[in-house]
């Protein structure tokens, strides 16, 4: 790809980690926040057919910043700050410059703002 991914914070769960450990433990890693709360949004297959990965979904609540610390130095992450009602119009920049917004986010922010407006 010639662009940049704009795609959430995610990772594998292969130390074992429960769910919530594991998304804490990537959410930290990859932009050095916190959270102080994770809200389980959903769960289900990455690609029916191709591929045997399940995907699970938390919403990060009470996050704070702790800093860049142990990143895995093989990734080009730029952690990108938008406010909510400004997503849809920042997206649509980025994707107008060249870069792709990985398709779970759109699906995944809708279903997130649903928990967010309750």
């Amino acid at each position: 790809m010639n662009g940049y991914v704009i795609e959430f914070p995610a990772g594998l769960n292969d130390r074992g980690d429960t769910f919530e450990e594991a998304a804490k433990r990537e959410l930290l890693e990859e932009t050095g926040y916190s959270a102080g709360e994770l809200i389980f949004l959903t769960k289900g297959p990455m690609s029916s057919g191709a591929s045997g990965e399940i995907l699970t979904v938390f919403l990060a609540k009470g996050i704070e910043f702790k800093g860049i610390g142990e990143r895995d130095e093989t990734e080009d992450i730029e952690v990108l700050k938008v406010p909510i009602n400004g997503l849809d119009h920042r997206l649509s920049v980025l994707q107008s410059e060249g870069n792709y917004v990985d398709l779970k986010v759109l699906g995944l922010i809708e279903l997130a703002k649903k928990h967010l407006y309750l």
